[in-house]
């Protein structure tokens, strides 16, 4: 749905929001745009599932990645607590 070139079509600035199942959107044309500074992204899916430690997205401020889950536990609310103060997002 979301090939190699459509997020290059999104404006400056925008944020992408991917949490459908399969591949709905190209990660490594995905990562170019947000290592770029041009969008911003938030995540619970990646064409690799899991995302590999080594993915950039893992290391650009501007993406948000969440776990794949259907449900949430105990810990859920302590660990977003932790994670988002981290995130520069403008």
């Amino acid at each position: 749905m979301f090939g190699a070139h459509r997020p290059a079509s999104l404006k400056d600035g925008a944020t992408l929001v991917n949490v459908g199942r399969g591949e709905p959107v190209d990660t490594d044309a995905l990562a170019r745009e947000v290592g770029s500074g041009r969008l911003r992204a938030a995540l619970d899916v990646a064409a690799l599932e899991p995302l590999p430690g080594a993915h950039p997205l893992w290391r650009q401020p501007e993406a948000l990645i969440t776990p794949h889950a259907g449900t949430f536990t105990d810990a859920s609310a302590k660990d977003s607590a932790t994670f988002l103060p981290r995130r520069s997002w403008r």
